[in-house]
């Protein structure tokens, strides 16, 4: 996962520069596609609830 977390990260911040030549951040963003589809990765949001009293 860090190396795909890596090359996504790293192509954020150089997004202005990418081009359909970068296969490898392609592959990566298409991996984690994958597992968040199948359940493997999974994505939480915190939920804030109000205290009173």
């Amino acid at each position: 996962m860090t190396d795909i977390k890596n090359i996504i990260e790293n192509a954020w911040d150089n997004v202005s520069s990418l081009t359909s030549e970068n296969k490898d951040i392609a592959e990566a963003v298409r991996e984690v596609i994958g597992k968040l589809d199948n359940g493997e990765y999974r994505i939480a949001e915190k939920k804030w609830e109000r205290m009173d009293g």
